[in-house]
């Protein structure tokens, strides 16, 4: 047999009668008196709202353009917004050869914000990481890419969409 506190709390649980209501019941129960919370409960009745009704006509309209940005296009610059979205849209759909191709044009373009020079001249200015820009150059001249080489990609494009808000660029103008 249990002894001490254990033995106290096996007890008081024995002697403990189960709720006669079901718990939906008890969760809508308020503690109410004329001078604040009572030990009494009080039931009350909660009303739950009808769901909206959605015409077929606007769930289609809703699909049709969702204005939800994905992480790449939240990051994107105004002039490079349109080729994140489209680097977005090719990973949601599975297409990891055309991500990796948007993803590739969209760092290009976006490192050219930093001024002439070669690729690693405009790295260096962003501090963007070198090896991940070579490892990106490799993929886009790869025929079977997989979801990794994709996510990689997007990361890389991020990476330097976060670099060229950091210095400022590309300006308003």
């Amino acid at each position: 047999a249990p002894a001490g506190l254990e033995a106290q709390l096996a007890q008081h649980l024995y002697n403990r009668q189960p709720p006669t209501a079901p718990v939906s019941a008890i969760a809508n129960t308020a503690y109410v008196s004329a001078s604040g919370l009572s030990p009494t409960p009080v039931p009350r009745t909660l009303t739950t709202p009808a769901p909206p009704r959605v015409e077929p006509a606007a769930v289609a309209v809703a699909n049709a353009s969702p204005r939800v940005l994905g992480p790449t296009s939240a990051l994107a610059p105004g002039d490079l917004f349109d080729h994140a979205r489209a680097a977005e849209a090719a990973f949601t759909a599975g297409d990891y050869t055309t991500c990796v191709t948007a993803c590739t044009d969209a760092v290009r373009r976006a490192m050219a914000f930093a001024g002439d020079g070669t690729l690693a001249q405009q790295a260096f200015l962003l501090h963007v990481d070198g090896a991940d820009l070579l490892r990106l150059q490799g993929l886009s001249t790869q025929s079977h890419l997989r979801v990794d080489d994709a996510a990689f990609s997007l990361y890389v494009l991020m990476q330097v969409f976060v670099r060229l808000n950091a210095v400022g660029l590309p300006t308003a103008g």
